[in-house]
């Protein structure tokens, strides 16, 4: 690390600044909360696209790959995308090579998948949830105006899946091609909160839900409350369960539902944006969790350094690298034969996660200044509980440790809606 810091800097004296780069304390310590605003913005102006022309078949098992260890996968997608490549069907619906930087390209993927699904009979139809998967990962939006509480379960591992966003909300945050429902605080963070807060302190997210679903905050929350509500109604029919109050798992689930269309936490833009944020983190989480010696990280900085891959990966793991550079070259600077190496590299790679990963977990990136003055002024009206909940999601704040009036509110404000 000693001398990759030393060699970093000789190249630094006998080059032309970069004005776009981070070198003091007080511009490493301005990032915090603001990439997405200003750093990201910066560095996408200069980063290149890499193409990565593949076959259909290549393309599918990628995005399996790619999108496994996201929070936000769904398992059945893995299921439906092994099953679809085992079909002799799928290689003669296609020729040539998909370029998993087209928007154009994940379309005709998406066409041709649409077309297997209305000749197949199986059931459940996997070429249909194979179409998700594609959707999801390529950023376009799904047409089918569905709703219900999708896949979101409960076990003792706590809660799974995602739900279907309101019918208001679909309709008064319309997407066009190529376009996600962008959530500024991602709906897994919310996810984790609701099941870390549930499990500490269950009377604080449970009475907040049940109160808004007797007496909504406002009527247009009250409007995916009655949604929500016929979503049980209809899971009580199919399962033959008979009438009676809610359940616990059937409060957490119409409050996940409701939270996750609060339109003040939404904003329409392009959706390989979004999915790069979540890949980007997620692959940055695991390295980092790795680190665990100097050398550990002088090999992380010149991994990220030389990252190649979509624009937002880029951008965010050529910060990552300037933090733990900053920061690296701080801790060997002071690190003493008393200090455990690997406490003080474990320093430094909570530094990143502070002032780049926590980030990427907020979505305001937008593909023009009026829709980042928009995601941002969204961004403003939630501050607090958005706070609260991602400070507790990623295990900065114990929840145990939280009053449970705080908690109350923090999940009271993402069920209004106005």
């Amino acid at each position: 690390m000693h001398d990759r810091i030393e060699r970093e800097e000789r190249r630094r004296e006998h080059s032309e600044p970069e004005p776009q780069r981070v070198r003091t304390p007080h511009e490493i310590d301005a990032l915090q909360r603001t990439m997405g605003n200003q750093a990201v913005t910066r560095l996408l102006s200069r980063a290149q696209l890499q193409r990565k022309p593949v076959t259909p078949r290549q393309y599918m098992t990628d995005i399996v790959s790619a999108g496994s260890a996201d929070p936000e996968w769904d398992p059945h997608w893995t299921t439906a995308i092994k099953y679809v490549l085992s079909q002799g069907t799928f290689d003669m619906a296609f020729s040539g090579t998909v370029d998993d930087e087209l928007d154009a390209d994940a379309e005709k993927v998406v066409a041709r998948l649409k077309a297997l699904a209305q000749l197949s009979n199986d059931k459940p139809n996997r070429h249909r949830i194979a179409t998700d998967a594609v959707r999801w990962h390529a950023g376009i939006e799904s047409s089918s105006g569905g709703s219900g509480f999708g896949t979101v379960e409960m076990s003792g591992e706590g809660i799974t899946g995602r739900p279907a966003f309101p019918l208001f909300t679909q309709q008064n945050i319309p997407v066009k091609a190529g376009q996600h429902r962008r959530h500024i605080l991602a709906w897994h963070t919310m996810r984790e909160f609701v099941t870390k807060a549930y499990a500490a302190q269950r009377n604080a997210v449970i009475q907040p839900m049940r109160n808004a679903f007797s007496t909504p905050p406002d009527p247009v929350s009250g409007m995916a409350f009655a949604e929500a509500f016929q979503h049980v109604v209809s899971g009580r029919q199919r399962s033959g369960a008979g009438d009676g109050d809610l359940t616990d798992e059937e409060v957490l689930k119409v409050g996940l539902f409701v939270m996750n269309g609060n339109p003040r936490n939404l904003w329409a833009g392009r959706g390989s944006t979004n999915s790069a944020l979540n890949t980007a983190q997620m692959a940055m989480h695991k390295a980092l969790n790795e680190v665990h010696t100097f050398s550990d990280l002088d090999a992380i900085v010149t991994r990220w350094k030389n990252a190649k891959g979509k624009a937002v990966y880029s951008a965010a793991t050529e910060l990552g690298a300037e933090v733990a550079m900053h920061h690296g070259k701080a801790a060997l600077q002071a690190w003493g034969n008393d200090a455990d190496e690997e406490e003080v590299v474990h320093g430094v790679a909570d530094k990143v996660r502070e002032y780049v990963l926590s980030n990427l977990e907020i979505d305001v990136l937008g593909d023009s200044k009026a829709q980042t003055e928009l995601a941002q002024e969204k961004a403003m009206q939630l501050s607090d509980a958005r706070g609260l909940i991602d400070n507790v999601a990623r295990g900065v704040v114990d929840i145990g440790q939280v009053p449970d009036w705080i908690i109350t509110e923090a999940v009271g404000q993402y069920l209004r809606y106005t």
